[in-house]
């Protein structure tokens, strides 16, 4: 009779351990994506700062000095991770709620500078397609003028 109990407990066992760690290594993958998020976030808010700091180097037609100083500025946030950062400009019309190319041909029209990180992810466990993101992104909006 106590042998019957112990080999239930070990069955048991046995059905509900991959479960477990399925459940274990979503959660862990959870984590991740939720952590790189915040990198992200943080990346592109100080490259947003970098922007801040000199408004006059990002207003000009040629940002490609300036864009890579930014780029500079973000990857030293964590040189480990690898980073692709996009940096686009639009423009805001006073009476249009959408974006407008830059330099926009209204009056009064507001110039803004986006600079969107995109790092990575490779998950812990393999899951069905679609299941997990390839990448997460994150961006930052500064008005420069």
């Amino acid at each position: 009779m106590a042998g019957s109990r112990s080999g239930n407990a070990l069955l048991e066992t046995a059905l509900a351990f991959p479960v477990l760690v399925v459940m274990v290594m979503g959660v862990i993958d959870y984590g991740r994506i939720f952590s790189t998020n915040l990198i992200a976030g943080n990346a592109a808010r100080a490259g947003a700062q970098v922007v801040i700091l000199n408004p006059e180097r990002f207003q000009g037609t040629d940002m490609g000095a300036s864009v890579r100083d930014l780029e500079a500025a973000i990857e030293s946030q964590d040189p480990q991770q690898r980073k692709k950062v996009v940096v686009d400009r639009f423009s805001e019309c006073p009476n249009l709620e959408l974006e407008q190319p830059y330099p926009a041909n209204c009056p009064g029209a507001a110039s803004y500078l986006r600079v969107r990180v995109i790092l990575p992810l490779e998950p812990t466990f393999r899951y069905p397609t679609g299941a997990f993101p390839a990448q997460v992104a994150e961006s930052a909006v500064v008005r420069i003028n």
